[in-house]
């Protein structure tokens, strides 16, 4: 009858012995009295914050919807093709102040009867768009403006909603 063994678990201790033995025996003992490695020394930048604090409310100074064709140079910033968006809609709002900074703080995103359009995009630190498909948006309708931050909605989402008619 044949006996069976764990060939790894009866050689894995040796192997082990062994190379903890060669691993401390190569290293050098360092002299008390030997220059060590420098220490990194990290220079420390004062952190620039943006002028407005990020828990006030973002409130909408004005909104408009347009079909995306009437503003071409608006639709190429929205979107790089943008020749086969022309059918959208592109919902374009005005804050009554400038937000902080659009590249480094949170993503800022227009609300559309409370729901957030990811898609938003700053134009600028007071103006913002989103391009809409035109199944979403019936055409004569009055729909609800807002503007919020992601992140923190409950705190940074516009008190008043602005009510827009839909071209």
């Amino acid at each position: 009858m044949w006996t069976t063994s764990n060939f790894r678990a009866e050689h894995i201790a040796p192997a082990l012995a062994l190379l903890l033995t060669v691993g401390c025996a190569t290293q050098e003992p360092i002299e008390p009295d030997a220059p060590r490695e420098a220490k990194r020394v990290v220079e420390s930048r004062p952190h620039v914050v943006s002028g407005e604090p990020r828990d006030q409310h973002i409130e909408v100074a004005g909104a408009t919807i347009r079909r995306a064709g009437e503003d071409p140079e608006l639709l190429r910033q929205l979107v790089p093709g943008g020749a086969e968006a022309a059918g959208a809609f592109i919902i374009d709002v005005r804050l009554d102040r400038p937000f902080g900074d659009p590249h480094r703080d949170a993503l800022m995103a227009i609300t559309l009867d409370g729901r957030p359009l990811t898609q938003t995009v700053a134009i600028s630190p007071q103006r913002l768009a989103a391009l809409v498909p035109a199944r979403e948006l019936a055409s004569g309708r009055t729909y609800s403006v807002a503007v919020t931050m992601l992140g923190d909605r409950a705190k940074t989402t516009s008190r008043r909603a602005i009510e827009v008619r839909s071209p």
